[in-house]
């Protein structure tokens, strides 16, 4: 299933720049604070909104995966099942936290 390949590829450009995601919080702070004193706030907040929209598009290709035809073998069924959970929460948790610190700034 190339699929769950291709999404892993692109999580994991989706997240790089900012690192692991439980560090994500840190550095949006660091990017507010520095654009608050650019006065690029506005850029900002459009940057974080796209960022999520595309963590979002990377769910629904997922979830195109999990309603496509699936391997009848157990064990390659399981281990896709579970690296699609791995990608979910992955995706979930990052767009959490862009969404939260768009409301927490008001932007």
């Amino acid at each position: 299933m190339e699929i769950i390949t291709e999404v892993r590829a692109m999580v994991w450009e989706w997240s790089r720049s900012r690192g692991p995601i439980f560090g994500w919080s840190a550095a949006l702070a660091a990017e507010y604070q520095d654009a608050e004193r650019n006065g690029t706030l506005e850029e900002l907040a459009n940057e974080w909104q796209s960022h999520g929209n595309v963590g979002k598009a990377l769910l629904q290709d997922l979830q195109g995966f999990v309603s496509g035809r699936l391997p009848q073998d157990e064990f390659v069924l399981r281990d896709l099942i579970r690296q699609a959970l791995d990608l979910i929460s992955t995706l979930l948790a990052g767009i959490a936290v862009l969404e939260a610190h768009l409301a927490a700034f008001s932007m």
